[in-house]
């Protein structure tokens, strides 16, 4: 089944987050949800690019990336301002990710920038990545 036949077939589910938050508003619950940090990820030819959501923090004092054991971790920690207001549906408190390096990362050299709301993540790798695939044959289970 093709890609696009797949997303006419099965519509985007929407994020469960998104399902919970009019209960969680409800009962005063703010819970994180499971990842904390929407990202998105892929390779350049000369690098792995992680690109995390991550709106209305200061890049300054809000966020710590680090590198361990070819674990990349991004935090992120957004504090509530202390204001009489009736009614908020920001999320408050702190944001946590980790993603799996490719083996060829270059640790060392990992740099981060912050931009409208986005934390870009750059890992260089060692060797150029090549788009490798291949075919597999599917056989019936007995």
């Amino acid at each position: 089944m093709s890609e696009i036949t797949r997303r006419a077939q099965f519509p985007a589910m929407p994020d469960l987050s998104d399902l919970t938050d009019p209960l969680q508003q409800l009962f005063g619950i703010r819970p994180q949800s499971p990842y904390g940090i929407r990202i998105e990820t892929h390779y350049e030819t000369d690098a792995y690019v992680v690109r995390g959501e991550m709106p209305g923090l200061d890049s300054a004092k809000d966020f710590e990336v680090v590198v361990t054991d070819g674990m990349l971790t991004m935090h992120a920690e957004r504090n509530e301002q202390q204001q009489d207001r009736q009614h908020s549906e920001f999320r408050y408190g702190a944001y946590n990710r980790s993603v799996r390096l490719p083996d060829s990362a270059k640790a060392e050299k990992v740099t981060a920038t912050y931009d409208d709301g986005i934390l870009t993540v750059r890992v260089p790798l060692d060797k150029p990545v090549k788009a490798a695939s291949h075919k597999i044959k599917v056989t019936a289970a007995k």
